[in-house]
């Protein structure tokens, strides 16, 4: 579309988090580095931070972050905690201390207690060549618990077969990889185009 591209990732509880401006972001999806005043971390399961490189929870900490929601303590218990915000999404801090962002926690796919995050998958798939968009979720399983799967829409003209995009991801991901992948003509998505996940699952049951 255009070299003069900024990407912005805010949240209405605190506002602007970070910045990526042109030549900042990159084909990890990066985000930019925290702004001024802005204190953010990457955290486990028990709020203890990981090392640069690793995912895990985003934690937000700054002047003017809200505090609680009306008449909701349990989102509040779940949103703040410990003076610290929890937007709810995973990313990580690659080179050079950018933030890249792997999805929300409620997308998190389980494998027989390995955590997988859908964004690994799709960005390994929306690099080949004849992919054009990508959505990765878990399908749930009374065995594993969840396993991974994909839906993409090829661009036009190509003809990948399933079988060649599980073998291409799976050369980079092994046991991260998607069991299974569809292609489709589109994906159902709400007002504001984001993917309506529910939905697609449905795709695959």
């Amino acid at each position: 579309m255009t070299t003069n591209l900024y990407v912005r990732y805010a949240a209405t509880e605190c506002g602007a988090i970070s910045m990526a401006g042109p030549g900042d972001h990159d084909e990890a999806g990066a985000v930019g580095i925290p702004l001024d005043g802005v204190e953010l971390e990457i955290v486990n399961g028990q709020g203890c931070p990981l090392p640069q490189g690793e995912r895990g929870e985003i934690r937000i900490r700054a002047e003017g972050v809200a505090s609680s929601y009306l008449n909701s303590p349990s989102d509040t218990a779940k949103r703040f905690r410990d003076g610290w915000f929890y937007p709810g999404d995973l990313g990580h801090i690659h080179a050079g201390g950018q933030l890249v962002l792997d999805g929300r926690t409620d997308d998190m796919i389980i494998l027989n207690g390995l955590n997988i995050f859908p964004a690994e998958i799709e960005r390994v798939l929306e690099s080949h060549p004849d992919v054009d968009c990508v959505a990765a979720l878990g399908l749930p399983s009374q065995v594993h618990g969840q396993i991974p799967v994909a839906a993409v829409i090829l661009r036009a003209g190509v003809s990948a077969t399933t079988v060649e995009l599980r073998g291409f991801v799976r050369a980079s991901l092994g046991l991260r990889a998607p069991r299974r992948i569809i292609v489709l003509d589109s994906f159902p998505r709400n007002s504001q185009g984001k993917v309506l996940k529910r939905e697609l699952l449905k795709l695959f049951q």
